[in-house]
Parts: structure tokens; C-alpha cells; sequence
């Protein structure tokens, strides 16, 4: 009797999140799915509380001991697997029933790397997108592909030959940046129209001035990185950061988003 071959593995990044009220494990272990949970958590209770829940469940569990960023969460997981597709989803994605039903990867092409599912997000479109240059704007498809991280599926072979993620990037912009060299690379990417995925954002809501002002410093670092990819990119980050100040500041009535 031979071995059950393993042909995928679903990736999932948390933050100071329960693993055990996450709507995306649920349904994934409801579907028998294969999971490996990375946990970039840095509150003690909750580390020991997600290592008990993935030990009693039987998940793929691993502490980053601390937030690593996402890059860094993300290829610690890819090197802990293997398995020919990649699945990566963010701790916030509502994944449907359907989504099983609809993918069947045993029956994708060998010359596809990259699948790409519709995201929506408080009923708008918010992945695919196009990236001309250092700017991502609504998707168009005669421009440049890129997407949001969660939901897409990448054959583990394709992400090591790019390079992984780039481990530069702490939080922001590293599933564009990786998107653009696919693309540069000529790698085949494939949109999955009929494949829709619900994204929430209710973690990232930011309710005091201090929060906002950590998340704007990791947001204007990560930004600088990914635009000095591209030609005349440090103009375009340099006044895209200035406009988001502006709005911060008015948002948060401060001065204090123009001295980070």
C-alpha cells in the first residue's frame, strides 16, 4: 500500500490572536485540511495557549518567539514544508466551503505557479490589483498582475526560485513585491474570477494616536523599500507618505506623524 502524497499545505500567520477563534482554522479543519500555523504572537498567554490548541488538534504549530514580521513568518514556513502548492492565508480571511470545491490542484496545468482568487472586502474588489511602476491601482488586465497574500496559491518550487519573500519588508507591501518579480521573471499567473474570498480587517483598526503612529512607522519603512524597486520610486513613496501624514494627523489632530 503506497503513501498518501500530501499536495498542499495552508500557511497562516497569526498575531496575538487565538488560533482556536479563528473562523479560517475552523473551516480548514472541517475540510481535513493540512495547516501549518506560524505564530508571530509576543504575549506569553497566548503563545502557550495556541502551542496547547495546534498540539491538541494535531496542527503544524511554530513560535517565531516574538513578531518577526511577515516576510520573515512566511519563509520559516515554507522551509518547514514539503509539499508542491502553498497555500497563505492571513488570520483575518473568511474562507468558504466552496473554495475546496472549486480548487482542485491535481488538475491544474504544470505550466501555472501562481493562482489567484477575487478578495473582497466590505463588498469591494480589493485583490487583484495592477502595479504600474511603484503604484497599485485597480486591476486592469492589461497591466502588470498583483494581489493581496491571502488566498493566493504558489507552487513551492516557483517561491524558491524568486527568492522567497523579501525579508526586508517587516509587514506592508511584501505580496506586491513579490508579485512584481513573479511578473518580472515571467512566471505564470492565473486569476481565479469565480474563486471569491471575504476579507476582514477588524484586527487592523486602530483605535489610540500610539498605535497609529507604530503602524505608520512600520507602513513608511516597508513603503521606502518596496518603492526604491522601481525607477523614480523614492519620489512617488516620499510624497505618498507625505499625503497619508497629512491625513493622519488631521485624523488624530497631531503634529506627531510628520516627526516619525
Amino acid at each position: 500500500m503506497g503513501v498518501e502524497v500530501i499536495l498542499d499545505t495552508h500557511i497562516i500567520v497569526f498575531y496575538n490572536q487565538l488560533i482556536e477563534n479563528s473562523i479560517a482554522v475552523t473551516t480548514l479543519m472541517k475540510h481535513e485540511s493540512n495547516i501549518l500555523i506560524i505564530d508571530n504572537s509576543n504575549k506569553q498567554p497566548i503563545l502557550e495557549r495556541n502551542q496547547e490548541f495546534c498540539t491538541y488538534q494535531n496542527i503544524g504549530y511554530h513560535s517565531m518567539n516574538g513578531n518577526k514580521g511577515l516576510a520573515s513568518a512566511y519563509n520559516t514556513a515554507v522551509s518547514m514544508i514539503d509539499t508542491e502548492w502553498l497555500i497563505m492565508w492571513d488570520q483575518d480571511t473568511k474562507i468558504n466551503d466552496d473554495f475546496f470545491e472549486k480548487i482542485n490542484l491535481k488538475n491544474i496545468s504544470e505550466k501555472v505557479d501562481i493562482l489567484i482568487p477575487q478578495i473582497r472586502a466590505n463588498e469591494k474588489i480589493i485583490s487583484p490589483c495592477s502595479l504600474v511602476g511603484p503604484m497599485v491601482l485597480n486591476y486592469n488586465e492589461f497591466r502588470t498582475i498583483t494581489a493581496i497574500n491571502s488566498g493566493m496559491i504558489i507552487r513551492k518550487k516557483a517561491l524558491l526560485e524568486i527568492g522567497l519573500y523579501n525579508d526586508a519588508l517587516f509587514l506592508d507591501y511584501i505580496d506586491h513585491d513579490l508579485m512584481n518579480r513573479f511578473a518580472k521573471e515571467s512566471y505564470s499567473i492565473e486569476y481565479l474570477k469565480e474563486l471569491v474570498i471575504e476579507q476582514q480587517f477588524s484586527s487592523f483598526e486602530l483605535q489610540s494616536k500610539d498605535a497609529a503612529l507604530f503602524r505608520f512607522k512600520i507602513y513608511k519603512k516597508d513603503f521606502k523599500v518596496f518603492c526604491n524597486e522601481f525607477p523614480f520610486g523614492n519620489i512617488y513613496s516620499f510624497i505618498k507618505i507625505l499625503y497619508r501624514s497629512i491625513k493622519l494627523n488631521v485624523k488624530y489632530k497631531t503634529f506627531s506623524f510628520f516627526m516619525r
